[in-house]
């Protein structure tokens, strides 16, 4: 009796763990694609995104081979070159921002760095070119100096 209810619970666990295995793939799978229909156009056709990750390093005496890790609540401001029009976004825990936008052109990236975070910003702004279907990716580093 006891052999035949350890071979259900590992039939359980396993189909159960096979169902999860399944399911994370599908969802993965619908987050790369992007959503269509017949009758709409996909969603990415009319959005533009740039997103990247800001690090910072603390530099001090003690510490000096530290190592970047991700900078939260950073303030990224976009803006675009032609309209002058302006988002800002804030980092996440991550040290991830995102930015959604509708127009192509030239844009600036640029981090808003005061004193109190940090005194190098590597590069301090970035300006990026956005075209059809763009997904760009710009990384930016914090040194912060003793």
């Amino acid at each position: 009796m006891k052999k035949v209810s350890a071979l259900l619970i590992l039939l359980v666990t396993s189909f159960s763990l096979l169902t999860i295995l399944q399911v994370t793939t599908q969802y993965v799978r619908a987050i790369d694609s992007p959503l269509t229909s017949p009758i709409t156009p996909p969603l990415t056709s009319f959005a533009f995104m740039i997103k990247g990750k800001i690090s910072i390093k603390h530099i001090s005496f003690a510490s000096w081979f530290s190592r970047f890790v991700p900078a939260q609540d950073i303030r990224v401001k976009l803006q675009n070159v032609k309209t002058h029009d302006t988002q800002t976004v804030q980092t996440d825990s991550n040290g991830i921002y995102t930015f959604l936008v509708e127009d192509k052109g030239w844009y600036k990236v640029a981090p808003q760095i005061t004193n109190a975070i940090g005194d190098i910003v590597a590069p301090p702004l970035r300006f990026v070119v956005l075209n059809k279907h763009d997904k760009l990716h710009e990384d930016f580093h914090i040194i912060d100096l003793p």
